[in-house]
């Protein structure tokens, strides 16, 4: 309803209508007025989305330019050259350290075409055993224990019996028995 009209207002209304028009056309003017009122509220809204969208366009326009100064000022750009220049600089430092390829790296063995066939023979004997495991059994921990006397602490080169603890921190803790 609209704002502003009340019950008595309405009914003042429809008895002019009535009066005015006449009852015959009364009914045909009601829907023309009804279409008309409906074509005025769908271009409100048409209007409204229009106004709308316009609002959106603009806010996103702001948000695109403020996301696009962010992205310039966020240090990205000085990050990644600072990982470039440290990149660079290790590169040049491994090169210097590596050999040039036509001398050996220190601790590497000669390629197999300057060996002789001794050397080759001694080689691969070497590189066999060293892949082998030990035929010997491991000590167990127990046996380990029976073999070794106590440990102590002062038996070191130059340790004297002074450097010793007091016999009741060596001592064992003595079982006490709970009352049954």
């Amino acid at each position: 309803m609209m704002p502003g009209i009340g019950f008595t207002e309405m009914i003042l209304l429809a008895v002019v209508a009535i009066v005015v028009i006449g009852p015959k056309d009364l009914p045909l003017m009601m829907r023309k007025f009804g279409k008309f009122t409906g074509k005025m509220r769908a271009l409100a809204f048409e209007f409204q989305q229009g106004i709308d969208e316009l609002g959106r366009q603009a806010e996103l326009e702001e948000l695109r330019k403020e996301v696009a100064e962010l992205k310039k000022n966020t240090g990205l750009e000085d990050l990644r050259d600072d990982l470039n220049k440290d990149r660079a600089e290790m590169e040049a430092s491994a090169r210097e350290q590596l050999p040039s390829p036509g001398e050996a790296a220190p601790g590497t063995p000669p390629p197999a075409s300057q060996l002789s066939p001794e050397q080759m023979e001694e080689s691969r004997l070497l590189s066999e055993s060293a892949n082998m495991p030990s035929l010997e059994p491991t000590p167990s921990a127990a046996d380990l224990a029976d073999a070794m006397p106590e440990a102590r602490h002062y038996d070191y080169p130059g340790a004297s019996e002074e450097d010793a603890p007091p016999a009741e921190q060596t001592a064992a803790p003595a079982k006490q028995e709970t009352p049954a």
